[in-house]
Order: structure tokens, then C-alpha cells, then sequence
């Protein structure tokens, strides 16, 4: 059930990268300049006013190091390249374990 959880994570976040890519590139050829959308800008237009509610939890509970360079860095990425890394770590997770050679795959 989890793999599945994964694997439908996976397809809908790597939609939402080409998607994304074909946006900035479009934008990017059109202004005549590389212009992209970054996450912390996509996360603001799908869930307003929840950056700062996250960024006090993760400070609160957490550790102040962790927003300030760490997730502010990420934040600043391309949404179209985390995405595709959250597509790819989720396509990792639910990828089947390979048979061992020369090991017997019988019960």
C-alpha cells in the first residue's frame, strides 16, 4: 500500500516538474532571459500565508539551522527541480528489490 503511495507521489510530482519546465522555459525564451518560478514562490501560490507557520514549527521544534541556510536554500531552487527530486526519491522508495546472483529466489 505504501509502494503504491509512492509510486502515485512519484507520477504526480514528475507531471508537475515537466510541467513546471515547460513554463519556465517558455517564459525563459519569450523574455529573452532565464527566468524561472522558485519553490518558495510555487509553495506561496498553492498554500498562502503557511511559509511563515512552517518556518516557526520547524524553529520551534527543530533547530533555527535548519530554515535559515538549509530550507531557504531549497526554497530558492527551481520548483520544476524539486519536484523532479521529490519524483525521483519517490520512484527510489518504491522501486522492487533486485535478485541477488547467486542466491536462490525460492521459499
Amino acid at each position: 500500500m505504501i509502494i503504491l503511495l509512492f509510486k502515485i507521489i512519484a507520477l504526480l510530482s514528475a507531471a508537475a516538474a515537466f510541467a513546471g519546465l515547460v513554463v519556465d522555459g517558455t517564459r525563459s525564451l519569450a523574455g529573452s532571459q532565464l527566468s524561472y518560478v522558485s519553490f518558495g514562490e510555487a509553495f506561496e501560490l498553492v498554500f498562502p500565508h503557511r511559509l511563515e507557520a512552517l518556518q516557526a514549527q520547524i524553529e520551534r521544534e527543530f533547530h533555527p539551522f535548519l530554515w535559515d541556510p538549509v530550507l531557504l536554500f531549497v526554497l530558492n531552487w527551481p520548483s520544476w527541480l524539486v519536484l523532479a527530486l521529490l519524483s525521483y526519491v519517490c520512484i527510489r522508495l518504491s522501486a522492487e528489490s533486485r535478485a541477488q546472483i547467486g542466491f536462490s529466489n525460492r521459499p
